[in-house]
């Protein structure tokens, strides 16, 4: 799908890269997946709600770096291998990394507070655990840092086949421990603190598997250098904040109105969906120093923006199909894996249209990022959080737990409207291929409702077959033009 995007000057080839990407996401995606019914299963409900805490806090956790990272990785791939810029870069790089983690250390108190008595208040009985919890969240982000700094060159440098590798050892080690955790210590807190310490084994993986860092590299700390970065990657940050509130929101909601039970149901149901993003993360992984060389070459920047509405529309129409499949298939195939309380299920289906739309707008967002519209990215992140908000205080007196599911069904599709509407702004596609790609999407989403909405509202069989058919006709029909498109660009190039 993105291989007539143009490319500009390459370092690795784009089809290998996504292979490699795809693949190693995929096996942790399905450890993802098996990793569920697991937790489910040894911790119940309620315990497996304690767990999920963690995945939240490591969202948030990694804010702290003010954008750093991403926008180091936007500086490295933008020079050359052996550059002194790239050694002077990496060196500031380490030097804020360890500036940034005195900082989080100084800040544990007011995060502790903040975590166990605003974002997750919990009964006497488990506030032990979620301080072990907390502790492990803090702990796990300094002990990152060498490997995050081989990580960064490497995405730099487009060696997708090197980061596969390590992503694919890394999370199979991480998933043999998580099990270990859940299935001989029965305690979210453990699970976690084993989860973690496998950073340290990330270390003798990076060293052997990633980008080498030059000899003899020192942390500096040029004060006004650093803190030009720190403003350039500030409204960065903020787009990663409002990203990980939107991930993280309907977490904090359960707890806070439905309890650590429906925080279980909920991030159960959640963390089978989400597996979906293992194609928008390897999409965004790949494209993003490539976007970046791209908005940085004026004939490369100038075809791009023939492909666009195409390239949006398949993956739109990819997305839901997958979303389909997925809502067809959940009744029959959630429980075979041991998933089988109805809240959980139904909760599945009225959000995996909206975690599928979400994938999509990664898309969006990373073009955004990599042309340097870090503002507009963080007021577009900013909506996308506040509609699911919304949403969910509206919804929530009369369709209860179910309300967390209507957020991402509802206010996913207009965040995502809204990202692609400027991304056609940006790459500069003409207001005919913009409406016609707004009245697609209308069409799309209408017809998937019907299936989605089942839970909630249930719907004659006639309507939902009908609903499948129409959104399958879509879905096969806008794939096959995005072929014929790009037999004429291949011609007219």
């Amino acid at each position: 799908m993105l291989a007539d995007l143009p490319q500009g000057e390459s370092r690795f080839g784009l089809g290998r890269s996504l292979v490699s990407a795809y693949f190693a996401n995929a096996v942790n995606g399905v450890l993802g997946v098996i990793s569920v019914p697991l937790g489910v299963h040894y911790l119940g409900a309620t315990g497996y709600g304690i767990f999920s805490i963690y995945s939240v806090l490591a969202s948030y956790i990694s804010f702290v770096d003010l954008g750093v990272t991403k926008n180091f990785v936007r500086l490295l791939s933008a020079e050359k291998e052996g550059d002194e810029s790239r050694r002077n870069h990496l060196a500031t790089a380490l030097g804020l990394y360890l500036v940034i983690s005195s900082a989080l250390i100084m800040l544990f108190p007011f995060i502790y507070f903040s975590v166990t008595r605003w974002m997750f208040p919990v009964s006497p009985e488990h506030r032990h655990a979620v301080s072990w919890i907390v502790i492990c969240a803090v702990a796990e982000y300094i002990i990152a840092i060498p490997s995050v700094l081989r990580q960064m060159l490497t995405v730099a440098d487009e060696r997708f086949d090197l980061l596969s590798r390590f992503n694919l050892l890394s999370g199979f080690g991480r998933f043999v421990l998580m099990g270990v955790g859940f299935a001989v210590f029965k305690r979210p807190e453990v699970a976690v603190g084993l989860v973690v310490s496998c950073r340290f084994v990330d270390w003798l993986l990076a060293g052997q598997l990633l980008q080498r860092i030059p000899k003899g590299l020192r942390p500096t700390f040029h004060g006004k250098e650093q803190l030009k970065l720190i403003r350039c990657s500030s409204l960065l940050s903020v787009a990663q904040l409002f990203q990980s509130t939107t991930v993280a929101l309907g977490s904090i909601l359960a707890n806070r109105y439905l309890g650590l039970a429906s925080l279980g149901h909920y991030r159960a149901a959640f963390d089978l969906a989400n597996k979906v993003w293992f194609i928008s993360n390897g999409v965004g992984s790949v494209m993003f120093p490539r976007f970046v060389r791209v908005m940085n070459c004026h004939d490369s920047r100038a075809r791009l923006a023939t492909q666009v509405v195409h390239l949006l529309n398949v993956s739109w129409s990819g997305y839901l199909l997958l979303a389909l499949l997925g809502c067809i298939a959940a009744p029959v195939m959630l429980p075979l894996i041991g998933i089988d309380d109805k809240q959980a299920i139904g909760l599945f289906m009225l959000m995996l249209p909206g975690v599928c739309i979400n994938a999509h707008s990664n898309l969006s967002y990373v073009f955004l990022q990599s042309a340097g519209q870090f503002r507009m990215v963080a007021l577009l992140s900013a909506a996308g959080a506040v509609l699911m908000l919304s949403v969910f205080l509206i919804t929530r007196p009369w369709a209860g737990v179910y309300g967390l599911g209507l957020c991402w069904l509802i206010g996913q599709p207009v965040y995502a409207v809204m990202s692609d509407t400027v991304m056609f702004s940006v790459a500069g596609c003409s207001q005919s291929g913009q409406h016609q790609t707004w009245l697609f999407k209308l069409v799309v989403c209408v017809s998937l409702l019907p299936v989605a909405i089942a839970p909630l509202f249930p719907m004659p069989l006639a309507a939902r077959y009908i609903s499948a058919v129409v959104t399958g006709i879509l879905g096969i029909w806008t794939i096959a033009m995005f072929k014929y498109n790009r037999r004429h660009y291949r011609q007219s190039a």
